[in-house]
């Protein structure tokens, strides 16, 4: 059962994802910070770079699609031609099938290292949560759009950690 002809379902999930953000962002800069622990010049360096790696992740991850399909605005322009998705199993994805949500919660893992305190490891683990029900969610919808390609490809390759998980 479809809640939202296809042609909107990817700008609403984005808008839904952004303003699911934007109260955990609010309530982050709200809140108490408690610090977790000292930081020192090995822990601002392992943060930086998981920030660098996370972004670097995130732009190879992101070179491999339309930005415009991705963020749903191509989907907003199509008249009534149905355009035939094509599942990308090439460049980074054959690693891992959700780099994005990867470069995400690498980029977060650097932040607590930087501002170790409850309020970004209260940020990290809010968003790790809903990675990880999101990720449920689009490979149903992934498994429906491809079908047998894509519980292959779910079998061969990482959900985020290449070779692990």
């Amino acid at each position: 059962m479809h809640f939202v002809s296809k042609r909107y379902y990817r700008m609403l999930y984005n808008l839904i994802a952004m303003g699911l953000l934007l109260p955990v962002v609010y309530m982050y800069s709200r809140v108490d910070h408690v610090t977790l622990f000292k930081t020192n010049g090995i822990t601002h360096l392992a943060g930086g770079l998981c920030i660098f790696s996370g972004l670097l992740l995130m732009i190879m991850a992101l070179r491999q699609y339309n930005l415009s399909q991705f963020a749903g605005i191509s989907d907003l322009k199509k008249l009534a031609g149905k355009e035939l998705a094509v599942l990308k199993i090439s460049g980074i994805n054959r690693w891992m099938r959700h780099p994005l949500y990867t470069a995400i919660l690498i980029l977060l893992n650097g932040f607590v290292l930087i501002k170790p305190n409850t309020a970004s490891l209260g940020l990290a683990i809010i968003s790790l949560i809903y990675i990880l029900i999101g990720i449920q969610l689009e490979e149903r919808k992934l498994i429906v759009e491809f079908g047998e390609d894509y519980v292959k490809y779910k079998k061969e390759v990482s959900m985020l950690i290449p070779f692990l998980f």
